[in-house]
């Protein structure tokens, strides 16, 4: 039986021995029909994996479903109140911004606000050297009539 992620078909998935989560759940290794890959952990591939064909907003909204309910389980079994709410996922949101910002500077090696153009370009060119979708890898041409 077909088996898809939104809009793409599934070919294969191997579990990576070797990769795991944070918490050690299994990883996933899944190859699409259009010859692109993506990695992610089981749990998540259980989840959004379909027999028909769907959208992205659909597998977003599985996703936030979900991690809604155990977040709102979690907040339940600390005893948070509503007014407590607010500074809870507020800091969800802060630890995964952090995260970010750490490892985008560890990937390019400057502070972000330091980061020059011509680094986001190499960036560019090389995800669409990847991708051969035609995309421009300059982004938008410069408008001569400024």
């Amino acid at each position: 039986m077909e088996k898809f992620i939104a809009d793409k078909k599934v070919l294969t998935v191997e579990v990576l021995t070797d990769e795991k989560t944070p918490v050690g759940s299994e990883m996933v290794k899944i190859i699409f029909e259009d010859s692109t890959t993506e990695i992610m952990p089981k749990v998540r591939f259980e989840l959004i994996v379909t027999d028909t064909i769907s959208d992205a907003t659909t597998v977003q909204k599985k996703v936030s479903s979900r991690v809604g309910a155990m977040m709102y389980s979690t907040m339940h079994e600390y005893g948070i109140k509503m007014g407590e709410i607010n500074n809870v996922t507020d800091a969800c949101v802060s630890l995964a911004n952090a995260g970010y910002e750490r490892a985008r500077d560890a990937l390019f090696g400057f502070e972000f606000l330091d980061l020059p153009l011509i680094e986001i370009n190499k960036t560019l060119i090389h995800a669409t050297s990847k991708s051969n979708d035609g995309a421009s890898s300059t982004g938008s041409e410069a408008n001569s009539s400024n």
